[in-house]
């Protein structure tokens, strides 16, 4: 938890991350899940990074999501194109991930995505980055989603984690 509002920049999540492993280890993160705006290149740069604790290399597995209008650097060829270009043949409700490394924000990673609908009902897409296990990602992001609602309804039911801190 933080002592301030407002997000957080890349030095403070790094921070966050150094203390929890110095405390538990990265080893015991299973995932880490974030929205569209943590997707800075010395943000996922830190989290591609070995993590060498008692000589052995951990890294964070993490499904972030990105903007949809995201460009896109395929690591094969240097070429660049939009995020939804590798995914123009998905259906609503489908999801895929593209099977090589792509550049985003100057990092390696993969890109996965899924068509689904907004919350005004249009069709749009969600795309998340992975360093890791692309495969899972859609089934970590929903994870993530689950518990974001279920504090929203904690805090329209008035209850505000932000008042616990002593």
């Amino acid at each position: 938890m933080m002592d301030k509002f407002g997000n957080s920049n890349t030095l403070e999540r790094k921070d966050i991350l150094d203390r929890y492993d110095s405390l538990f280890g990265f080893q015991t993160i299973e995932v880490l899940v974030a929205d569209r705006e943590f997707v800075g290149s010395e943000w996922l740069g830190y989290l591609n990074l070995n993590h060498i604790q008692y000589h052995i290399q951990y890294h964070i597995q993490y499904h972030i999501r990105i903007r949809e209008n995201f460009d896109v650097i395929l690591a094969r060829n240097n070429n660049k194109v939009k995020a939804r270009w590798l995914f123009n043949d998905l259906k609503m409700g489908q999801f895929k991930h593209y099977p090589k490394i792509v550049i985003i924000n100057k990092v390696a990673c993969y890109l996965s995505a899924s068509v689904i609908k907004s919350k005004t009902g249009h069709t749009e897409y969600q795309f998340l980055i992975s360093f890791n296990n692309p495969t899972k990602s859609a089934e970590c992001y929903k994870r993530r989603w689950q518990i974001e609602t279920m504090f929203k309804a904690l805090k329209s039911s008035g209850f505000n984690l932000e008042d616990t801190h002593t």
